[in-house]
């Protein structure tokens, strides 16, 4: 059985991280270490970088999974 997704947009500040612009299925179930791994794929890293995620509804860091986030703020 598959986890729920949230549809994602990600947005990187640094010119050296450019993400391509787009929608991303993402699931629910997923944490900082699964989307950091994402980027560095969609960036082509040689290097693995850890990366943190600004949630914009709260302009918190994503510290759990996004379910745990979408609960405590009730989205």
């Amino acid at each position: 059985m598959s986890a729920a997704s949230v549809r994602a947009r990600l947005v990187s500040k640094s010119p050296l991280y450019s993400i391509p612009d787009s929608t991303y299925l993402i699931p629910v179930d997923w944490r900082r270490f699964h989307l950091s791994e994402l980027i560095n794929k969609l960036v082509s890293s040689t290097e693995p970088v850890p990366f943190d995620f600004v949630l914009p509804s709260t302009n918190e860091l994503l510290s759990g999974t996004i379910e745990e986030y979408l609960k405590k703020n009730a989205l």
